[in-house]
């Protein structure tokens, strides 16, 4: 499950929070975030790469945990989820998302017949007697895939539609891809629509990252300069298309990556990691996105999201989700008490007149922080607990933290 060649793509999929989360999101209240557990697996604690939350669930790679009802506490997981395929599914975990009683996770290293790195993603339904050791209900891959193109860098799960980014291509942007749950339910196959650029920005488009949420989805990356890229379902269902809308980073400077993107209703936050504020390299710093009244169109920020206390090389923004009024950013390489890296987790909570520039309304870090640690490189709000990993704590074994109030 360990992925140790990705020390640097630390890797977030949040998409589509169930109902009563997003309800529950809206009352959140400013105030003291408490470390409530630290959650291991009987295999390798904390070991996986990515994070994702949805109501009493929480999915840390190929883990899940289900909240006890007397609520989260130190615990191993309640279920472990496998490829069939494990021996060519490389890097399965590094990417996971969930929606309901369905998870997704990515092996974007994923080797596919001759096509190496090719990538694949998992489908995994929750039984009826809930979730348990399990391999996949579905595989999904690329009908047009090539190596090293690493379909599943990133997912992302909405009601029936899973979507799947790239890293790299053939010809030098990225595509997203969507897979549309067939009516007799998830089973094995290729894609109902591949989501690339159009106009002028065709040859820049990056699909590392996405996220969708009903029929919103958007996706982002590296960049000059950076963007994310917003498509909105046709009435007829996802089909081959181009973006809807070009979301505009304020800093128009070169960044050579991007933290990453989340969507809930009608907000987008991307991170952009590699970006100076104030004169601090590389601090990082979050845009927010709120849907015109008259829909989406191309535009620039609603809102610029910054920490109060930021340091250089912290790489704010490498982690980012959205629920209700709330949005939680992670700088997994930021100082704490004179550790170097040991990371932090910021929370925004939406101002009465709407977003708008701002730092931080609560700031989180580990009880038991170590330098290098990395918390917060991928993060997750849901009801009212946030979630954020330290991939690096004791030496890359990693750990995953609950927070609440």
């Amino acid at each position: 499950m360990r992925s140790r060649y990705v020390t640097f793509l630390f890797l977030l999929s949040l998409c589509a929070l169930a109902a009563n989360a997003q309800s529950a999101a809206s009352s959140r209240q400013p105030g003291t975030w408490t470390e409530r557990a630290q959650l291991t697996n009987a295999g390798e604690p904390g070991g996986a790469v990515a994070v994702a939350a949805s109501g009493n669930t929480v999915v840390v790679g190929g883990y899940v945990y289900v909240k006890p009802a007397a609520g989260w506490t130190s615990m191993t997981q309640t279920a472990t989820l496998s490829p069939s395929d494990p021996s060519s599914a490389i890097c399965f975990g590094c990417s996971v998302a969930i929606d309901g009683n369905t998870i997704v996770i990515g092996a974007y290293e994923a080797n596919e017949g001759s096509n190496v790195s090719q990538g694949a993603v998992y489908v995994f339904v929750e039984p009826a007697g809930g979730w348990t050791n399990m391999t996949e209900t579905a595989k999904l891959t690329a009908s047009d895939g090539v190596a090293y193109q690493q379909l599943g860098h990133s997912v992302g799960v909405s009601g029936n539609t899973v979507v799947a980014g790239t890293y790299t291509s053939v010809a030098g942007a990225t595509k997203a891809y969507a897979f549309v749950e067939p009516a007799g339910g998830w089973a094995s196959g290729t894609q109902t629509a591949e989501l690339t650029g159009g106009g002028v920005v065709a040859d820049l488009f990056t699909a590392w990252y996405v996220a969708i949420d009903g029929g919103t989805i958007v996706t982002t990356g590296g960049g000059l300069p950076n963007r994310a890229y917003l498509f909105t379902e046709p009435a007829g269902g996802w089909t081959n298309m181009t973006q809807t809308a070009v979301l505009n980073a304020k800093n128009q400077v070169r960044h050579i990556s991007s933290g990453n993107i989340a969507i809930n209703d009608n907000t987008v936050a991307f991170g952009v990691t590699y970006s100076p504020e104030d004169g601090i390299t590389n601090a990082g710093t979050a845009y927010v996105f709120v849907e015109p009244a008259g829909g989406w169109m191309d535009m620039n920020p609603t809102a610029q999201l910054t920490a109060s206390d930021p340091t250089a090389q912290a790489w704010f923004g490498d982690g980012v989700a959205v629920s209700g009024s709330s949005i939680v950013v992670g700088a997994p390489f930021a100082e704490v008490n004179s550790n170097v890296g040991q990371g932090k987790v910021y929370l925004f909570t939406e101002p009465a007149g709407g977003w708008s520039n701002m730092t931080q309304t609560a700031e989180m870090t580990a009880l038991k922080g170590e330098t290098l640690s990395g918390l917060g490189s991928a993060v997750a709000v849901s009801g009212d607990a946030i979630v954020a990993i330290a991939p690096r704590y004791n030496e890359f074994d990693g750990a995953t933290y609950i927070f609440e109030q």
